[in-house]
């Protein structure tokens, strides 16, 4: 008889799902009236993925869980976007959604117009020996390749990652999502 080593994360049962799913669905509600300040020294205000890395990249992980946190972020960014048209013209808000590392995920509202064009162009001059980056064709899109049709005229902009350290190698795409 063979006995096989198993980390405790795919042993124990993926809980409080339900309860966890209900706080992403209820995101885009919480986030209609919130106004964000940013934080200090940053210059931006952001907020990770409110769900737990078992949910997301875990062995137990469902892809239409993956589907719907992926649609909601995309939807947060949009209805977050509203609420700063009001008084903050150079303010910003997207997504930041991370594959296949969807836990790394974010939504981040920069309130100096130039900076997410500078932090791009940063990722793609850096030649660092830990990350790589190159712009994926323009012709592709997440909206598309996740079937999200709820969201036409959202601009989106995507990019191959590359990262070396000390685990390994890995690829993955960063897509940027909402006002870019």
């Amino acid at each position: 008889m063979r006995t096989y080593l198993t980390s405790d994360s795919e042993k124990k049962k993926l809980r409080g799902l339900k309860r966890k799913m209900r706080l992403m669905r209820a995101l885009p509600g919480l986030l209609e009236d919130f106004d964000p300040c940013p934080i200090p020294g940053l210059g931006y205000w952001y907020m990770k993925i409110p769900m737990p890395w078992a949910a997301l990249e875990g062995p137990k992980a469902k892809p239409a869980v993956r589907l719907e946190c992926v649609r909601l972020m995309i939807e947060s960014s949009i209805v977050l976007g509203r609420s700063l048209s009001g008084g903050r013209a150079e303010a910003r808000s997207f997504c930041v959604i991370r594959l296949p590392r969807l836990f790394d995920s974010e939504l981040i509202v920069h309130f100096e117009r130039g900076f997410l064009e500078e932090k791009i162009r940063l990722e793609l001059e850096s030649d660092g020996p830990e990350y790589w980056y190159e712009p994926l064709p323009e012709e592709r899109s997440l909206i598309e390749e996740w079937r999200l049709d709820t969201f036409e005229g959202v601009r989106e902009r995507g990019l191959l990652e590359r990262i070396e350290d000390e685990s390994g190698s890995r690829t993955g795409e960063v897509w940027y999502v909402g006002d870019v």
